[in-house]
């Protein structure tokens, strides 16, 4: 059963983006992070400045990428 409210927080950081992802998990202690692609292909996707790529292989967290 879903809770009737849900809370939402909001914050804009300054920076690289995949670091700043995984700093606020870190501040959060989050079980799981979610990044999402921009659905430009598999190719773009495994780029090695992508940010979903960067928080894969450095998070020690469960993490999930969704196109």
């Amino acid at each position: 059963m879903l809770p009737s409210e849900v809370a939402v927080d909001s914050r804009v950081r300054e920076g690289h983006a995949g670091h700043e992802i995984l700093r606020e998990a870190k501040e959060w202690n989050a079980n799981l992070i979610v990044v999402g692609t921009n659905g430009l292909g598999f190719f773009n996707r495994a780029l090695p400045y992508s940010t979903p790529l960067f928080v894969l292989r450095h998070s020690s967290r469960t993490t999930m990428v969704v196109p």
